[in-house]
């Protein structure tokens, strides 16, 4: 059995932030053309990167490529050093699918640090569940046998489930902070239960 530490995404920098634009889409220009309602015809709303948080995703992918592209060659040197550049000869062959597990990981880490900004507990968790597949996936691809984390139960992947309250940056919370989010979500759900109720009166 192989075992692979999770992938480390270092902190945001304090500058990093996501830059709000709002758009008018082409059935609201001509309503307003028109002198019509707009009122079910809302502005498009586009959120981008900022300079210093696209710096820094660009810096920790590269890191990760790097590291992961190293990794494969050392385990299949008939890939050769350029393979994630170069254009796979199969569609359907371990080069292809290699960089398909390589581009989720980059997506991930895009996806992961604009939440990070836009403080989305969810989408956060989502991402890091999403990456970890994506890791483990890749050194599946490389080796015979099993792949896991150390602690591999409490790492959330698609192995097995780990509810969304339970877990924090990819990994089962411990301790107090298990048992207050544990304490929340019991919260949660009977106040959703009373609501019911009265919704029914």
């Amino acid at each position: 059995m192989k075992i692979i530490k999770p992938l480390f995404l270092s902190a945001l920098p304090k500058s990093a932030a996501l830059n709000e634009y709002t758009l008018c889409g082409k059935k609201r220009r001509e309503a307003l053309r028109k002198g019509k309602s707009v009122y079910r015809l809302p502005l498009i709303r586009i959120n981008t990167n900022n300079v210093e948080l696209q710096n820094h995703i660009d810096e920790q992918r590269a890191k990760i490529v790097k590291s992961l592209t190293w990794a494969a060659y050392k385990a299949r040197p008939e890939l050769g050093k350029d393979w994630p550049t170069r254009r796979p000869t199969y569609p359907t062959g371990l080069h292809a699918s290699l960089r398909t597990q390589l581009c989720a990981i980059e997506c991930q880490i895009n996806n992961i640090y604009r939440a990070m900004v836009a403080r989305s507990f969810s989408e956060r968790e989502v991402g890091f569940f999403h990456l970890n597949t994506a890791h483990l996936a890749f050194f599946r691809l490389l080796t015979d046998g099993p792949v896991q984390f150390p602690n591999h139960k409490e790492a959330a992947c698609s192995d097995h489930f780990i509810p969304e309250h339970e877990r924090a940056y990819g990994r089962r919370k411990t301790g107090a902070a298990l048992k207050r989010a544990q304490d929340w979500y019991t919260r949660k759900l009977e106040r959703a239960a009373k609501k019911k109720s009265a919704a029914r009166k």
